[in-house]
């Protein structure tokens, strides 16, 4: 299963943060909420990017009393099934990286872009990789 890796020591935490406002700018939801499904959070060495794991044992996925997160197959992201959500917000509450986020009708997570991260292209400096 694919995922985003983080090196470490990478990230520069870019003033203008192209990995974040490529994820806001393929993300109608991330336009209308106004930021993306991942942050940098500012370190000594730069930044330390905050990016969705998909989770072997998902604790976002364990708190859906609905089952309305599921593991795409192809791409192996953790995706929102919008005709299973009713927006009680366990599922944001459940991620440790405070990676989800309600909206209007569904809540909102990273998905890989359906299998080709933007925010992995946008990054000047290497430091997310998906493998």
């Amino acid at each position: 299963m694919k995922k985003i890796i983080k090196v470490v020591g990478k990230c520069m935490d870019c003033r203008e943060q192209p990995c974040v406002s490529a994820c806001i700018q393929s993300h109608s939801e991330c336009e209308k909420i106004g930021w993306g499904h991942l942050y940098i959070v500012p370190n000594q060495k730069g930044g330390a990017p905050i990016v969705c794991e998909h989770c072997e044992d998902a604790p976002c996925v364990n708190a859906c009393n609905r089952k309305a997160l599921v593991r795409n197959k192809q791409t192996g992201a953790i995706v929102v099934d919008k005709y299973g959500c009713n927006l009680c917000g366990l599922c944001v509450s459940a991620c440790p990286y405070g990676l989800i986020s309600g909206g209007e009708n569904i809540v909102y997570k990273c998905d890989l872009c359906k299998g080709e991260p933007k925010c992995v292209s946008a990054c000047p400096h290497g430091a997310l990789l998906y493998y």
